[in-house]
């Protein structure tokens, strides 16, 4: 596990050509499961072989989305849902270093496959990042799981890293029998 920071401020960087970032509605509830989903089942499998419980449901995401300080992002692209990224105002669950003062902690992101390489993943950073630096908040944190060389890329690119975790430990619900 990488524990990795940066200062709250938008990315500069090109939108891809006909891409839609906005925050998710009620009405998106499907799409944003099917992504759900799509990550559950990238994590689960080799290399990353994490084990992630959560049921995905209409209900939970709607409840997700209805919290205070709790926000979710949608990409879309030539009509279909290309990734998301959902953060959270406060930081939990991070190292104690990337725990104090006024941050914003992302809590989940992912970009289908065949979107992934076009920008999808930076647009919705920096949706994120606005939202952070309209409220005010200081920094951004992340974790994620060193043994994913796609997230490794990705979150590198924008995050310096503060802590690594040196205990790697395979779930055997992860492992197919």
């Amino acid at each position: 596990m990488v524990d990795a920071v940066r200062p709250a401020v938008p990315i500069d960087a090109p939108l891809p050509d006909g891409l839609l970032v906005r925050r998710v509605e009620s009405a998106d509830l499907p799409a944003v499961t099917g992504l759900l989903a799509d990550y559950n089942q990238y994590v689960s499998a080799p290399p990353v072989s994490l084990w992630v419980g959560n049921g995905i449901s209409e209900e939970s995401v709607r409840s997700r989305i209805n919290r205070s300080g709790h926000v979710m992002w949608i990409a879309e692209m030539e009509g279909s849902a290309a990734g998301l990224i959902e953060a959270v105002d406060g930081v939990s669950g991070a190292a104690d270093i990337v725990s104090g003062g006024r941050g914003l902690g992302i809590k989940c992101a992912h970009v289908m496959p065949q979107w992934r390489g076009r920008g999808v993943g930076t647009a919705l950073l920096s949706a994120a990042l606005i939202w952070a630096n309209k409220r005010d908040v200081q920094m951004c944190s992340v974790d994620f799981e060193a043994f994913n060389p796609t997230a490794r890329r990705f979150w590198l690119r924008y995050f310096s890293p503060v802590c690594f975790s040196v205990v790697r430990h395979i779930d055997r619900r992860t492992v197919p029998m």
